[in-house]
Order: structure tokens, then C-alpha cells, then sequence
């Protein structure tokens, strides 16, 4: 019985040869996923991002925050409304930028020895979208080359403001913090 099947399947060690180049297949795949969220750079082919998909400004900020890099910090609080910025940086150390562009406002300084930005995003999630979409641009693109740079930054976002709320659970004036 047992010759009869090694006869037909090639025996054990052609099972054990077809064993092994599966789990050679399992590993490179495993490699390939591992290399490519620790090094994306180096197996991926780098992007380029057109005018249409990256609009600059005549000084090379990005157009909408009318921003550079070196206008905002890692660590930056977001608000709605352009006045909350005055609000938010008057307990700032120090003040190093301010700027406005539309309703845009972005002050950037120094907070218990470290850098902070304050900056509004205006009314709605297409405002946000477009500040969260910028800020990215602002530290992981080489904006004159129009490429990624090759170490990706996380930025620690904080968004801080009002919002309609239909829970009856939760009372009028609550605060609410909610993490991602």
C-alpha cells in the first residue's frame, strides 16, 4: 500500500521538496510585506506629484495654508474658527510665526521648551481635508523636487473645538474626547 502511493506522489522526499518551496514562497512573501513598511523607499518606485496634485504658491508653500515647512511644528493643535488660534497661542512661551491665509491662521512657538503650532481649519470636513492633506505635504514631500522625502513624519494632531452632537446620553456643554 504505502510503495504504491510513494510510486505515485514521487515518494517522501519529493513531498518534503514541494514542502519546503511552499514555505520558501510563505517566507519571501512575509520579507517582501516586512521590507516594505520598514524601507518603502527602497522598494517602491518614487512618486511624483504634478502641479494638479500638489498646488504650490509663487514662494513654494503649499497654496491653501499659504505654509512651508518650516512654519509648523510636529505637534500641532487644530481648530475651527481663526480667532481660537489668538486663543491657544496667548498660553504659548513665545511666538516664532504667524500667518493668515483665507481662514487659515497659523502661529507656531514654544510651549514649555518645546515647538507647537496653533492653526484654524475653517468650517467643515472639505477644510479639513484640506489642512490634514497639506500638512502631510508639508513634511513627507520635497516640495521643489515634487517628490517623497525618504523618511516619512508623523505628525500628533490635536483638534480642539464645538460640534453638533445628537446623543441623548451625553448633555449639553459636555466635553468630549475622542482618540484615534
Amino acid at each position: 500500500g504505502g510503495a504504491l502511493i510513494d510510486q505515485q506522489t514521487g515518494g517522501p522526499q519529493k513531498r518534503a521538496l514541494a514542502e519546503e518551496t511552499e514555505l520558501r514562497m510563505i517566507i519571501r512573501e512575509e520579507l517582501k510585506q516586512v521590507l516594505w513598511e520598514a524601507w518603502p523607499e527602497k522598494t517602491g518606485p518614487v512618486k511624483t506629484y504634478p502641479k494638479s496634485e500638489l498646488t504650490l504658491n509663487a514662494k513654494n508653500q503649499v497654496y491653501h495654508l499659504g505654509l512651508s515647512p518650516k512654519h509648523i511644528s510636529e505637534k500641532i493643535i487644530l481648530v475651527g474658527d481663526q480667532d481660537r488660534v489668538n486663543l491657544v497661542s496667548s498660553l504659548f512661551d513665545s511666538i516664532e510665526h504667524q500667518s493668515q491665509h483665507r481662514e487659515f491662521v497659523c502661529h507656531t512657538g514654544m510651549y514649555n521648551g518645546k515647538k507647537i503650532t496653533a492653526l484654524s481649519t475653517g468650517i467643515g470636513t472639505d477644510n479639513i481635508d484640506i489642512t490634514i492633506n497639506e500638512l502631510d505635504a508639508l513634511v513627507n514631500i520635497d516640495l521643489i523636487k515634487r517628490i517623497d522625502l525618504p523618511k516619512k513624519t508623523t505628525l500628533n494632531l490635536v483638534r480642539i473645538g464645538t460640534c453638533g452632537l445628537l446623543q441623548p446620553e451625553i448633555p449639553v456643554h459636555a466635553y468630549v474626547l475622542s482618540k484615534a
